[in-house]
């Protein structure tokens, strides 16, 4: 059985606590992403119980949560980062995460691509030992956004994602399979098949317009997988279903809370969507303003 929970980072709202955990219920999702930085904050404030009450009293659990550190500070300041992680290491425990994930910037101010990639890594193997005391696991998630053209660039193309990891040489460490951003920086369902699924920590599906330029897209773009008969999204759930993927999955298309589409109505039907994408029966039933969507973007692109 497919281990499905919300993913909350490609939503275009927030969602409190308590309504997350009560819509993951409802809507049948087995666990939830929370908000560490918040919780952290909480923590401070009120107590751990008092920041974990509501997470500990449901029967849900935690898929997954972003970790709060920043791997580009300097060194003095990465001091610092790191112990900012033991408050999230103590709540890891109380709600018995056992795995987070961990944005990878696409450049550096400064920094070579060799000098970010030893740093990164020398940081990655700190930070994994460290989450490893609690049984947290690191995903690393690529960024298909690129930053300002006077940045040096870094990791922006999927197979360099995959060699950090690698590089990293922790179990602790592996990837997050986004399919949107995999695709939006090149990367084919062919190399996805390539992956060692040992590596890929959790899975988030969404699609971008087709013939979309990566210079042309932000997260508003993340369209619903499924919604193209040739689906990068699609072939991939098809995929890790074959392999019985045991990790988190997320359908993490944008989705943002209107008049008409309030309430719950956003978690109810990217929960069905995904049913019907484990079912096999989602992929040709592209919904009329999507494609619309989908059409106005392709010539976006192509001004």
């Amino acid at each position: 059985m497919i281990y499905k929970f919300i993913c909350t980072d490609g939503l275009g709202f927030s969602t409190r606590q308590n309504e997350l955990i009560e819509l993951a219920l409802t809507y049948n999702y087995k666990g939830i992403e929370v908000d560490m930085a918040d919780m952290v904050g909480r923590a401070k404030a009120m107590g751990n119980e008092f920041a974990t009450q509501f997470v500990n009293s449901a029967a849900v659990e935690i898929a997954t949560f972003r970790l709060p550190i920043d791997l580009r500070v300097s060194d003095e300041a990465f001091v610092a980062e790191l112990e900012k992680l033991d408050k999230v290491c103590e709540l890891s425990k109380t709600i018995s995460a056992k795995q987070c994930y961990l944005p990878i910037s696409s450049s550096h101010p400064s920094l070579t691509y060799h000098e970010n990639f030893e740093k990164h890594r020398t940081r990655l193997v700190q930070v994994a030992e460290k989450m490893e005391d609690v049984g947290v696991r690191i995903g690393l998630l690529f960024q298909a956004t690129k930053g300002s053209s006077n940045d040096m660039q870094f990791i922006q193309k999927p197979e360099d994602l995959v060699a950090l990891a690698k590089m990293v040489n922790h179990k602790g460490v592996g990837i997050v399979l986004d399919s949107w951003t995999w695709q939006l920086a090149g990367g084919t369902f062919d190399t996805i098949k390539k992956l060692d699924l040992n590596m890929v920590f959790e899975a988030r599906l969404a699609d971008p317009p087709r013939g979309a330029a990566i210079e042309k897209v932000d997260r508003t773009n993340r369209l619903e997988p499924g919604s193209h008969p040739d689906s990068i999204a699609q072939l991939t759930l098809d995929w890790l279903k074959e392999n019985d993927f045991p990790s988190p999955l997320a359908l993490n298309a944008h989705v943002p809370k209107t008049p008409g589409n309030a309430g719950d109505l956003p978690f109810q039907r990217m929960g069905k969507a995904l049913d019907k994408m484990i079912a096999g029966t989602h992929g040709l039933e592209a919904e009329s303003k999507v494609e619309t969507d989908d059409e106005e973007m392709v010539e976006v692109s192509s001004v």
